[in-house]
């Protein structure tokens, strides 16, 4: 019997090849494969995840969240803070100006 870190025979007899977190797992009795397809991970759901409330539950009016891997929702959601985060401080940013200016002139032939 091959050790799991032995030959290539043991990859090249595999009956199932899977990707699980960037790396292959094999396969290679009847037992192990029945198993290894019973652990697959379920479906990411977008709806079940923190931020949906009432009264709009889950808003994705454009769609952007079907079918989307929980690494793709997560960049998603980080996104929107970010540009959110970037709108409020431009809001300031435009606002400030009419309450509060510096001192001195724009143009140096001001002075």
């Amino acid at each position: 019997a091959a050790m799991w870190f032995g030959s290539s025979a043991l990859a090249r007899n595999a009956k199932v090849v899977e990707y699980v977190d960037g790396k292959a797992r094999f396969v290679v009795d009847d037992a192990s494969a029945a198993a290894a397809s019973a652990m697959k991970p379920k479906a990411f759901m977008a709806k079940g995840q923190l931020g949906a409330q009432a009264p709009l539950g889950f808003w994705d009016p454009l769609g952007y969240c079907e079918g989307i891997t929980e690494m793709d929702f997560k960049k998603l959601r980080s996104s929107e803070i970010k540009h959110g985060r970037l709108a409020m401080m431009a809001t300031i940013g435009f606002i400030t100006p009419f309450y509060a200016k510096l001192p001195g002139y724009l143009s140096p032939s001001k002075d």
